[in-house]
């Protein structure tokens, strides 16, 4: 980590990804934060022209859940109940991966990859623009080869993002910015 630039309200940190899980994995309690991610946008493939070559650049507040335990309001689980009233509701096995040490930080040993798990609100939506080959796109042009998306039902947006796919993350009054460039992948 080296320190890239400071102000009066935070510092700009560089970092690997590697770092970046460390911190994370780190995340005591519920904690609010600004992120950048990239992703390559979700598409059917056949005849499709834009098929993994349009880049989605999504920045937003988002929560970072902390510590999972009983009382913790960022347990998916707590939060549904809570949200419908339904005392019966138990969540499924998260099929992304494992939490560790019951940090924010999903490790998924089959893929060998490291995820981040937030959650972001109604109020406050991410805003996501598109690039085509390196330049800005409008949703319309490619939105009939789009996979559907199909929001969660009882109002607890709970996602997870591969670290890798993870640019910027803004908690605690430091801006940490990932320095080493890995290809985005869906």
């Amino acid at each position: 980590m080296r320190t890239i630039d400071r102000t009066e309200k935070f510092e700009v940190v560089g970092l690997s990804t590697d770092e970046l899980i460390q911190i994370c994995m780190n995340i005591e309690k519920g904690t609010f934060g600004y992120f950048e991610i990239h992703t390559i946008v979700s598409m059917n493939k056949t005849g499709n022209p834009f098929y993994n070559l349009v880049k989605k650049i999504t920045k937003g507040k988002i929560l970072i859940g902390g510590k999972v335990n009983e009382d913790d309001l960022t347990n998916y689980e707590k939060r549904v109940i809570k949200n419908t009233g339904d005392e019966d509701f138990k969540s499924q096995k998260n099929n992304v991966g494992n939490h560790i040490e019951g940090s924010p930080v999903l490790y998924n040993e089959k893929l060998d990859r490291y995820y981040l798990q937030y959650e972001w609100f109604e109020e406050v939506l991410p805003k996501s623009e598109f690039e085509f080959e390196g330049n800005p796109i409008e949703k319309q042009m490619f939105r009939d080869y789009m996979r559907s998306y199909t929001p969660n039902k009882y109002g607890v947006n709970v996602q997870s993002v591969k670290f890798e796919n993870l640019k910027r993350l803004h908690i605690n009054h430091i801006q940490y910015v990932v320095e080493n460039e890995v290809e985005v992948e869906g």
